[in-house]
Protein backbone atom coordinates (compact mmCIF):
# COMPACT_ATOMS: atom_id res chain seq x y z
CA UNK A 1 0.00 0.00 0.00
CA UNK A 2 1.20 3.63 -1.37
CA UNK A 3 1.18 6.35 1.82
CA UNK A 4 1.94 9.76 1.85
CA UNK A 5 5.26 9.85 4.32
CA UNK A 6 5.27 11.20 7.49
CA UNK A 7 8.34 12.16 9.94
CA UNK A 8 7.24 10.21 12.84
CA UNK A 9 8.17 7.43 10.56
CA UNK A 10 11.87 8.52 9.91
CA UNK A 11 13.09 6.03 12.43
CA UNK A 12 10.67 2.73 10.88
CA UNK A 13 12.42 3.82 7.56
CA UNK A 14 15.80 4.54 8.40
CA UNK A 15 15.80 1.43 10.47
CA UNK A 16 16.24 -0.44 6.79
CA UNK A 17 17.91 2.29 4.90
CA UNK A 18 20.98 2.58 6.91
CA UNK A 19 21.57 -1.03 6.05
CA UNK A 20 21.48 -0.06 2.22
CA UNK A 21 24.69 2.21 0.16
CA UNK A 22 24.49 6.04 0.99
CA UNK A 23 22.33 6.51 3.79
CA UNK A 24 23.52 10.17 3.91
CA UNK A 25 21.77 10.51 0.58
CA UNK A 26 18.29 9.27 1.60
CA UNK A 27 19.21 11.19 5.29
CA UNK A 28 19.03 14.08 3.09
CA UNK A 29 16.29 13.22 1.54
CA UNK A 30 14.25 12.48 4.29
CA UNK A 31 14.86 15.74 6.71
CA UNK A 32 14.50 17.83 3.98
CA UNK A 33 11.55 19.94 3.71
CA UNK A 34 9.61 18.78 1.00
CA UNK A 35 8.67 21.31 -1.91
CA UNK A 36 11.35 23.21 -1.01
CA UNK A 37 12.92 22.49 -4.39
CA UNK A 38 10.25 21.15 -6.16
CA UNK A 39 6.79 20.38 -5.40
CA UNK A 40 5.81 16.62 -4.70
CA UNK A 41 6.11 14.37 -2.43
CA UNK A 42 7.90 11.41 -0.17
CA UNK A 43 6.10 8.03 0.03
CA UNK A 44 6.10 5.03 1.65
CA UNK A 45 5.40 1.25 0.89
CA UNK A 46 3.96 -0.60 3.06
CA UNK A 47 3.29 -4.84 3.30
CA UNK A 48 1.80 -6.56 6.19
CA UNK A 49 1.55 -3.44 8.46
CA UNK A 50 5.43 -2.16 7.83
CA UNK A 51 7.23 0.13 5.99
CA UNK A 52 9.31 -1.78 3.67
CA UNK A 53 10.12 0.86 0.89
CA UNK A 54 10.50 4.66 0.42
CA UNK A 55 10.56 7.03 -3.17
CA UNK A 56 10.24 10.83 -3.20
CA UNK A 57 8.76 11.38 -6.44
CA UNK A 58 9.93 15.12 -7.44
CA UNK A 59 7.57 17.26 -9.98
CA UNK A 60 10.01 18.89 -11.98
CA UNK A 61 7.53 21.29 -14.13
CA UNK A 62 4.46 20.99 -15.69
CA UNK A 63 5.62 18.54 -17.70
CA UNK A 64 8.18 16.15 -16.27
CA UNK A 65 8.80 13.98 -12.89
CA UNK A 66 11.43 12.56 -11.36
CA UNK A 67 11.97 9.73 -9.13
CA UNK A 68 14.55 9.44 -6.48
CA UNK A 69 15.87 8.21 -3.44
CA UNK A 70 14.02 4.87 -3.44
CA UNK A 71 15.07 2.25 -0.92
CA UNK A 72 13.95 -0.87 -0.44
CA UNK A 73 14.15 -3.02 2.97
CA UNK A 74 16.74 -5.85 2.19
CA UNK A 75 14.45 -8.37 3.79
CA UNK A 76 11.60 -7.83 1.15
CA UNK A 77 14.58 -8.47 -1.98
CA UNK A 78 13.18 -10.08 -5.33
CA UNK A 79 9.42 -9.61 -3.65
CA UNK A 80 8.05 -7.36 -6.35
CA UNK A 81 8.11 -4.61 -3.98
CA UNK A 82 10.13 -2.01 -6.04
CA UNK A 83 8.49 -3.00 -8.97
CA UNK A 84 4.63 -2.32 -7.25
CA UNK A 85 5.99 1.12 -6.06
CA UNK A 86 7.22 2.58 -9.37
CA UNK A 87 4.46 0.97 -11.27
CA UNK A 88 2.18 3.04 -8.57
CA UNK A 89 4.47 6.10 -8.51
CA UNK A 90 4.07 6.36 -12.17
CA UNK A 91 0.43 6.68 -11.90
CA UNK A 92 0.26 9.39 -9.59
CA UNK A 93 2.34 11.17 -11.96
CA UNK A 94 0.03 10.65 -14.51
CA UNK A 95 -2.98 12.37 -12.82
CA UNK A 96 -0.65 14.85 -11.19
CA UNK A 97 -0.53 15.84 -15.60
CA UNK A 98 3.32 15.00 -16.08
CA UNK A 99 3.36 13.51 -19.54
CA UNK A 100 7.05 11.71 -18.94
CA UNK A 101 8.94 10.32 -15.21
CA UNK A 102 12.57 9.75 -15.27
CA UNK A 103 14.91 8.19 -13.00
CA UNK A 104 18.79 8.14 -12.63
CA UNK A 105 21.07 5.07 -11.30
CA UNK A 106 24.49 4.13 -11.22
CA UNK A 107 25.63 2.81 -14.49
CA UNK A 108 28.19 -0.25 -15.09
CA UNK A 109 28.27 -3.01 -17.85
CA UNK A 110 26.10 -5.96 -16.66
CA UNK A 111 22.87 -5.87 -15.67
CA UNK A 112 20.81 -4.57 -12.24
CA UNK A 113 17.40 -5.04 -10.72
CA UNK A 114 16.67 -1.72 -11.68
CA UNK A 115 17.94 -1.82 -15.13
CA UNK A 116 15.16 -4.52 -15.15
CA UNK A 117 12.23 -3.47 -12.84
CA UNK A 118 12.71 0.36 -15.65
CA UNK A 119 12.54 -1.78 -18.77
CA UNK A 120 10.02 -3.42 -17.20
CA UNK A 121 7.61 -1.03 -16.23
CA UNK A 122 8.00 0.46 -19.94
CA UNK A 123 10.61 2.92 -19.68
CA UNK A 124 13.72 3.63 -21.93
CA UNK A 125 17.74 4.27 -21.22
CA UNK A 126 17.66 8.61 -22.78
CA UNK A 127 21.32 8.01 -22.53
CA UNK A 128 24.36 8.05 -20.12
CA UNK A 129 26.26 10.69 -18.44
CA UNK A 130 28.97 11.78 -16.31
CA UNK A 131 28.20 13.74 -13.57
CA UNK A 132 31.25 15.05 -11.59
CA UNK A 133 31.11 17.11 -8.41
CA UNK A 134 34.66 19.22 -7.96
CA UNK A 135 34.75 21.78 -4.81
CA UNK A 136 36.33 22.91 -1.77
CA UNK A 137 39.94 23.31 -3.23
CA UNK A 138 42.30 24.50 -1.41
CA UNK A 139 43.94 26.56 -4.70
CA UNK A 140 42.07 29.53 -6.22
CA UNK A 141 41.70 30.16 -9.64
CA UNK A 142 41.58 32.95 -11.62
CA UNK A 143 37.11 33.45 -12.98
CA UNK A 144 36.82 34.03 -16.44
CA UNK A 145 34.43 36.19 -17.92
CA UNK A 146 31.27 34.34 -19.46
CA UNK A 147 30.28 36.03 -22.85
CA UNK A 148 25.85 34.95 -22.87
CA UNK A 149 24.99 32.87 -25.82
CA UNK A 150 21.85 33.06 -27.24
CA UNK A 151 19.64 30.02 -28.50
CA UNK A 152 21.27 27.48 -26.20
CA UNK A 153 18.13 25.59 -26.81
CA UNK A 154 18.18 25.51 -30.57
CA UNK A 155 22.04 24.31 -30.39
CA UNK A 156 21.72 21.62 -28.17
CA UNK A 157 18.55 20.12 -29.98
CA UNK A 158 20.94 20.50 -32.95
CA UNK A 159 23.72 18.33 -30.91
CA UNK A 160 20.98 15.71 -30.75
CA UNK A 161 20.60 16.19 -27.28
CA UNK A 162 16.98 15.21 -25.23
CA UNK A 163 17.33 16.70 -21.67
CA UNK A 164 19.77 18.92 -19.41
CA UNK A 165 20.45 17.77 -15.96
CA UNK A 166 19.66 21.13 -13.13
CA UNK A 167 20.83 20.59 -9.68
CA UNK A 168 19.03 22.29 -6.01
CA UNK A 169 19.13 19.02 -3.93
CA UNK A 170 20.55 16.46 -6.18
CA UNK A 171 20.58 15.94 -10.09
CA UNK A 172 17.87 15.91 -12.16
CA UNK A 173 17.18 15.36 -15.43
CA UNK A 174 14.48 17.55 -17.56
CA UNK A 175 13.82 17.09 -20.69
CA UNK A 176 14.03 20.03 -23.94
CA UNK A 177 10.66 20.58 -24.40
CA UNK A 178 9.66 24.10 -26.95
CA UNK A 179 8.07 25.69 -23.50
CA UNK A 180 11.19 25.69 -21.71
CA UNK A 181 13.38 27.41 -24.49
CA UNK A 182 13.61 31.04 -22.49
CA UNK A 183 14.57 29.72 -19.06
CA UNK A 184 17.79 27.29 -21.00
CA UNK A 185 18.41 30.20 -23.19
CA UNK A 186 19.06 32.20 -19.70
CA UNK A 187 21.65 30.27 -19.00
CA UNK A 188 24.09 29.66 -22.13
CA UNK A 189 27.03 31.25 -21.76
CA UNK A 190 30.70 30.45 -23.70
CA UNK A 191 33.56 29.70 -21.17
CA UNK A 192 36.97 30.17 -22.67
CA UNK A 193 35.52 29.49 -25.73
CA UNK A 194 33.82 26.33 -25.44
CA UNK A 195 29.69 26.65 -24.90
CA UNK A 196 27.72 25.34 -21.96
CA UNK A 197 24.48 25.42 -19.78
CA UNK A 198 25.56 27.07 -16.51
CA UNK A 199 23.18 27.67 -13.42
CA UNK A 200 24.22 29.56 -10.23
CA UNK A 201 22.95 28.08 -7.14
CA UNK A 202 22.93 29.36 -3.23
CA UNK A 203 22.10 26.96 -0.34
CA UNK A 204 21.51 27.85 3.34
CA UNK A 205 19.92 25.51 5.75
CA UNK A 206 18.88 26.22 9.41
CA UNK A 207 21.16 29.41 9.59
CA UNK A 208 24.47 27.87 8.42
CA UNK A 209 26.48 29.65 5.95
CA UNK A 210 25.80 29.22 2.45
CA UNK A 211 27.14 27.27 -0.19
CA UNK A 212 27.28 28.06 -3.69
CA UNK A 213 27.53 25.71 -6.05
CA UNK A 214 26.90 25.61 -10.01
CA UNK A 215 25.44 22.97 -12.05
CA UNK A 216 27.23 22.95 -15.30
CA UNK A 217 26.16 20.87 -18.42
CA UNK A 218 28.76 20.12 -21.51
CA UNK A 219 27.53 18.97 -24.67
CA UNK A 220 30.46 20.51 -26.81
CA UNK A 221 33.76 19.17 -27.05
CA UNK A 222 36.26 21.74 -25.63
CA UNK A 223 39.40 22.43 -27.56
CA UNK A 224 41.30 22.63 -24.83
CA UNK A 225 39.93 20.37 -21.68
CA UNK A 226 42.61 21.98 -19.67
CA UNK A 227 41.76 25.73 -20.15
CA UNK A 228 37.84 24.94 -19.78
CA UNK A 229 38.64 22.88 -16.56
CA UNK A 230 40.60 25.67 -15.02
CA UNK A 231 37.89 28.33 -15.64
CA UNK A 232 35.35 25.85 -14.02
CA UNK A 233 37.86 25.25 -11.12
CA UNK A 234 37.45 28.80 -10.33
CA UNK A 235 33.96 28.19 -9.08
CA UNK A 236 35.53 25.24 -6.90
CA UNK A 237 38.24 27.26 -4.75
CA UNK A 238 37.01 27.86 -0.99
CA UNK A 239 35.54 25.43 2.00
CA UNK A 240 31.65 26.40 0.85
CA UNK A 241 32.35 26.42 -3.17
CA UNK A 242 31.80 23.89 -6.07
CA UNK A 243 30.11 22.41 -8.93
CA UNK A 244 28.90 19.54 -10.79
CA UNK A 245 29.59 19.27 -14.34
CA UNK A 246 27.30 16.67 -16.65
CA UNK A 247 28.98 15.42 -20.12
CA UNK A 248 28.41 12.28 -22.30
CA UNK A 249 30.20 9.52 -20.35
CA UNK A 250 31.83 8.44 -23.33
CA UNK A 251 34.42 11.86 -23.15
CA UNK A 252 34.72 10.98 -19.19
CA UNK A 253 38.34 9.34 -19.42
CA UNK A 254 39.75 12.86 -21.73
CA UNK A 255 37.85 14.95 -18.88
CA UNK A 256 39.22 13.33 -15.45
CA UNK A 257 42.77 12.66 -16.42
CA UNK A 258 42.88 16.56 -17.48
CA UNK A 259 41.21 17.46 -14.49
CA UNK A 260 43.68 15.78 -12.64
CA UNK A 261 46.85 17.55 -14.61
CA UNK A 262 45.04 20.92 -13.49
CA UNK A 263 44.65 20.01 -9.87
CA UNK A 264 47.45 17.07 -9.32
CA UNK A 265 46.01 17.23 -5.26
CA UNK A 266 42.12 15.75 -6.17
CA UNK A 267 40.83 13.69 -3.54
CA UNK A 268 37.89 11.23 -4.32
CA UNK A 269 35.35 12.10 -1.23
CA UNK A 270 36.81 15.06 -0.38
CA UNK A 271 37.39 17.31 -3.41
CA UNK A 272 36.16 15.00 -6.11
CA UNK A 273 32.83 12.80 -6.48
CA UNK A 274 33.03 10.97 -9.43
CA UNK A 275 29.66 9.41 -11.37
CA UNK A 276 28.47 7.89 -14.12
CA UNK A 277 24.62 7.80 -14.39
CA UNK A 278 22.27 5.99 -16.52
CA UNK A 279 19.17 7.82 -17.38
CA UNK A 280 15.58 6.23 -17.44
CA UNK A 281 12.15 7.43 -18.89
CA UNK A 282 8.82 6.71 -19.63
CA UNK A 283 5.94 8.67 -21.44
CA UNK A 284 2.89 8.83 -19.81
CA UNK A 285 -0.75 9.13 -20.90
CA UNK A 286 -3.62 10.57 -19.20
CA UNK A 287 -5.31 7.06 -18.65
CA UNK A 288 -2.27 5.79 -16.94
CA UNK A 289 -3.88 7.29 -13.66
CA UNK A 290 -7.09 6.41 -13.74
CA UNK A 291 -6.98 3.90 -11.09
CA UNK A 292 -5.30 6.52 -8.23
CA UNK A 293 -7.13 7.96 -5.96
CA UNK A 294 -5.67 9.34 -2.72
CA UNK A 295 -8.17 8.59 0.00
CA UNK A 296 -8.52 10.57 3.26
CA UNK A 297 -6.60 8.26 5.54
CA UNK A 298 -3.16 9.70 3.10
CA UNK A 299 -3.13 6.34 1.00
CA UNK A 300 -3.34 5.53 -2.55
CA UNK A 301 -5.31 2.53 -3.97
Amino acid sequence: MLQYYRREWYSEVAAFARRLPDFSYVDAILTARVGEYYPGHRYIWRAGGRIVATCTLAHLNSDDAWLHGMRVDPGYKNQGVATALTRQLLRVAARAGRTWVGLSTRHHSGTAPVFRIAEKLGMRLEGTYACDWYGKLSRRFPQPRLHRVASTYDHYRLLGEQGIFICDQGWYWARLLPGRRSCIDRFGFRLNGTQVHLVRHCHRAQGRQRYVSRTVNLYDWPADFGSFLAGLFSYAGGPRRGFVICYPSAWRGDLRRAARAVVPSLSPGRTCSLWVLRVYGRHLRASDGIAQIMNRKGSVR
